[in-house]
Formats: structure tokens, C-alpha cells, sequence
């Protein structure tokens, strides 16, 4: 998933928050 958005903008930009959830939670 991480490489449709590769230039990643921290989770203030995420337009998905599931993935924003899985960053954080990595």
C-alpha cells in the first residue's frame, strides 16, 4: 500500500486513515 503514495507526508497528509492507523501502529 505504501507504494501508492511513495512520497509519504506524515499522517497530518494521509487521505486514508486506515493507513494512517497501520503507520502508526507499525
Amino acid at each position: 500500500m505504501t507504494a501508492r503514495r511513495r512520497p509519504r507526508r506524515g499522517r497530518l497528509g494521509d487521505p486514508d486513515p486506515a493507513l494512517a492507523a497501520a503507520i502508526a501502529a507499525a
